[in-house]
């Protein structure tokens, strides 16, 4: 579909206001998961099989980012681009923090060191759908290949926005947003010191490709495509925090919150 410079404009701020409002959205309903299991009465036990299986996810992405900054300094001058590569490092070296700020406090509570066997059953790119908590992650997995293919198929324009890290990195970061706010005990406090630093990094992950949607999006076609995979990939996203959290909202809730019954998460400007 061809467009004017003018109608480009247009849709390029139209699409960045509806994106910026769905990724709230989820954010939201992450949000309102971990809300949900913080203010229960939770278990040690439950608590240690959700930060495993949220250390296990940053071990992948140190490992996934070891492994691109590699092949990216192999490939300096030859392809690969010496500032996209400072982008890299530094991506991974947050990534390795965010691993140790938790993998920290898991030991703690464990009192044993990392199994990082344990650890690998939780990876992003191949779960194990056996591991407790963790059938939605193998589904999410899927969702994440399927996605991945189709983007290689088609090769529209806007697919660095809904594949991995892209609009939905970090989820919406509802589950860090609350996590920092997390007051009272000792384990709490460290995790809301844990929790604000890894929000802060991800909020200029995941949220910076708003800014980028008007270079993306040209027309509304673009815009349903991309609206559409990011709903496959959050509603997903969803059901795998739900299950990681030990379900603390019904299947009812959760159809709800994919259905967009829910407040923008407030870290978003311009989402309400």
């Amino acid at each position: 579909m061809h467009t004017s410079a003018h109608s480009a404009e247009g849709i390029g701020a139209r699409a960045e206001r509806e994106l910026r409002r769905l990724v709230a959205r989820y954010g939201a309903g992450e949000a309102e998961i971990a809300r949900a299991y913080f203010e229960r009465c939770r278990t040690a036990a439950h608590d240690r099989v959700w930060l495993t299986s949220q250390v296990g996810r940053e071990l992948s992405r140190v490992y996934q980012l070891s492994a691109l900054a590699t092949q990216e300094l192999a490939t300096l001058g030859q392809g690969a681009d010496r500032r996209q590569y400072a982008e890299t490092v530094q991506k991974l070296a947050e990534e390795l923090n965010h691993f140790n700020l938790l993998g920290d406090i898991l030991e703690e509570i464990s009192g044993a060191p990392l199994d990082y066997g344990e650890l690998r059953r939780y990876d992003f790119f191949e779960p194990d759908p056996s591991a407790p908590f963790n059938r939605e992650n193998a589904r999410l997995a899927e969702v994440n290949r399927q996605i991945d293919a189709e983007m290689a198929a088609r090769r529209p324009p806007w697919a660095p926005l809904v594949q991995d890290q892209g609009l939905l990195e970090g989820g919406g970061n509802g589950v860090f947003y609350v996590g920092s706010q997390l007051r009272g005990s000792p384990l709490d406090e460290r995790l809301a010191a844990a929790m604000r630093r890894i929000l802060d990094d991800e909020m200029d992950h995941g949220p910076r490709s708003l800014a980028a949607v008007p270079r993306y999006v040209r027309d509304d076609d673009d815009l349903a495509g991309v609206i559409a995979y990011t709903r496959l990939r959050g509603d997903q996203r969803l059901r795998w925090r739900n299950e990681q959290f030990g379900y603390p909202l019904s299947p009812a809730r959760l159809a709800a919150i994919m259905a967009g019954e829910i407040e923008p998460l407030p870290l978003y400007a311009g989402a309400d």
